[in-house]
């Protein structure tokens, strides 16, 4: 790489030559502004390639995004391992088992993507025919991460699973950090994370799908057509429109809190006169604590064993069931619209 002069957004620009041949055949690419992804659109040209790009590129970043290695390695498979309910393992051939689920009938399934980089979302995995729900390593700005993926084949969309509440084994009475940072078990409770929340939803291009589950058995299922989480300094904002009934009966409780900041019982940012989450035992996008918006929701309350709960605690979806009836259990996912 050439260093060249800094330019007036106060960048280190580089220039990157790529010979033919070398790692690889590959020598197009797209070139753009700072916002544009740099990937190749053509193989096997001749001439060398001159690329200017940011700082943060580097020789490596661009061998992966070319697919290519020194060695040209054989093209390996991915490795799956599904662990049933009850802990019986079958495994594809040459892979091992690495998790299991005890409350959950969802296989667990582990992927390795080898020699290329992890694809970027769920989406490119179940586009790249993984159809089994579980965890997978995505590759998200520039680092490799876990998600549950929760595949859906006859409807062709993969999601990232970011919540779920199952059986109260994980407390969500949690810290600013920790809700920053994600806590819990991806194939049990847990919470992905604030700051993974913004970035991958940053784009304006996320959709937002909630599963509600009661104790009576019934279950329900809502869409929001535009997801966005905001960044820290903006205290985790949410943003959510374009409410739709997927399945079931459950009304839109998530609209009412559109615009509302997230509050812990460490960090009070609702617009109550009380700490909501200090009252109600977890952290989530709070108006008021009382439900004064009429169709009052908050997922990450106090686990209740039992459905009859005291006004708005607990897992509530009040336009669903009521101010006095919590969940059993919930899931909350995002995929890309396009």
């Amino acid at each position: 790489m050439i260093d060249l002069d800094s330019r007036s957004c106060g960048q280190r620009m580089g220039r990157f030559v790529l010979p033919p041949g070398d790692p690889c055949t590959c020598t197009g690419v797209r070139l753009g502004g700072h916002h544009h992804h740099y990937a190749p659109v053509m193989q096997g040209q001749d001439p060398p390639l001159y690329m200017d790009m940011l700082p943060e590129v580097t020789a490596e970043v661009i061998g992966g995004w070319f697919n290519c290695t020194s060695t040209k390695p054989e093209e390996s498979t991915l490795g799956v391992t599904e662990t049933a309910p009850e802990s019986t393992s079958h495994a594809a051939p040459g892979s091992t088992p690495v998790a299991s689920i005890s409350n959950d009938t969802t296989p667990v399934v582990s992927t390795t993507f080898e020699p290329s980089m992890p694809p970027a979302d769920c989406q490119q995995i179940l586009d790249a025919g993984q159809t089994s729900s579980g965890v997978y390593t995505i590759r998200h700005k520039h680092q490799n991460m876990q998600v549950y993926c929760r595949m859906e084949p006859e409807s062709g969309k993969g999601y990232i699973v970011f919540q779920r509440r199952m059986d109260g084994s994980v407390s969500f009475n949690r810290t600013w950090q920790e809700y920053a940072e994600g806590f819990g078990n991806l194939t049990g409770e847990f919470w992905l994370g604030n700051q993974h929340l913004r970035s991958l939803t940053r784009n304006f291009r996320q959709e937002l799908v909630i599963t509600l589950r009661a104790f009576d058995g019934e279950e329900a299922r809502v869409r929001y057509e535009i997801f966005n989480v905001h960044s820290s300094e903006d205290h985790y904002r949410i943003l959510s429109d374009g409410f739709s009934v997927e399945s079931g009966d459950a009304g839109d409780s998530l609209g009412f809190v559109n615009s509302d900041y997230f509050s812990t019982r460490d960090d009070d940012n609702d617009s109550d006169g009380q700490n909501c989450a200090a009252k109600l035992h977890g952290g989530w996008w709070y108006y008021d604590c009382s439900g004064s918006r009429n169709k009052y929701s908050n997922l990450n309350g106090l686990y209740y064993n039992n459905a009859t709960v005291d006004d708005y605690m607990g897992i509530q979806w009040v336009s669903w069931k009521g101010k006095q009836v919590s969940l059993k259990g919930c899931e909350m996912m995002t995929r890309p619209k396009w």
